[in-house]
């Protein structure tokens, strides 16, 4: 989902982004091939490679913030970082693909009606708080840091 940029020229813009969003729509809500519209409530397949694979670039995240950055050990955890990032990347697109054997475009459409009702209520909340949304895509909303200066202060 993407809601239209506002037109114009923004200074001090804020960005709001889930990290890992569709990777843990995936796990916490147990949306997989096999049990998406079928009633089957033991834990998916697409869950269990999906948090096993989100555990180890979190880990990794966190080890990226213990080394000093100019070390072989950041470029390398940063390596995996971004390896384990395209890893998820692939494992929720292929989900509905015509390629994927185990493919349910059921479970693919439920991870984006997800991701969708996250957006907007992240839009809805932020609006309500005064800000002002100049632009949101997928998983991120971008305000006017501006906006949140003055709502701090009337707080």
């Amino acid at each position: 989902m993407v809601i239209s940029p506002q037109i114009g020229l923004h200074e001090d813009v804020l960005a709001l982004d889930y990290d890992n969003e569709y990777a843990n729509l995936i796990v916490n809500h147990n949306l997989s091939y096999e049990t998406v519209g079928s009633g089957e409530t033991g834990k998916g397949l697409l869950p269990s490679l999906v948090e096993r694979f989100l555990k180890r670039r979190l880990y990794f995240k966190k080890m990226l913030k213990e080394v000093p950055k100019d070390s072989p050990e950041y470029v390398w955890c940063e390596q995996r970082v971004n390896s384990l990032k395209n890893i998820l990347v692939c494992l929720y697109g292929s989900t509905g693909s015509l390629w994927n054997r185990y493919r349910n475009v059921l479970a693919f459409e439920e991870i984006n009606r997800l991701s969708r009702e996250v957006l907007i209520k992240t839009k809805d909340i932020v609006q309500s708080l005064g800000f002002q949304l100049v632009y949101a895509d997928t998983d991120s909303v971008f305000i006017e840091k501006k906006t949140l200066q003055v709502t701090l202060t009337k707080l």
